[in-house]
């Protein structure tokens, strides 16, 4: 249970800066055609993950959005995988919009 104590209490100690990053994230024009926009947005998460310590690795696609894959050595612990989608439904333009 020590563990479960720690990430809550991580959670509560920068829960207004997580919500800001997700803000940022879901207000992003990422529409799944738009390939430069997705290659952006993957470019934030991949900073993210690599200021918190992990590997990250790009797999490039000429026609879609990248995929980012992030490692972060757990040693003997189980590993712990986080899988999504980060393009959006906004077009580029549409968030002016809301």
């Amino acid at each position: 249970m020590v563990e479960k104590e720690q990430v809550l209490r991580f959670i509560d100690e920068h829960r207004d800066e997580m919500v800001r990053l997700w803000e940022d994230l879901v207000n992003r024009e990422s529409f799944s055609s738009d390939k430069n926009d997705v290659d952006q947005l993957q470019d934030k998460i991949k900073g993210v993950l690599e200021a918190s310590g992990a590997k990250v690795r790009t797999i490039v696609f000429e026609k879609a959005g990248s995929m980012i894959i992030g490692e972060v050595s757990g040693g003997a612990k189980p590993a712990v995988i986080f899988s999504g989608h980060s393009d959006t439904v906004f077009r580029r333009g549409t968030i002016k919009e809301r």
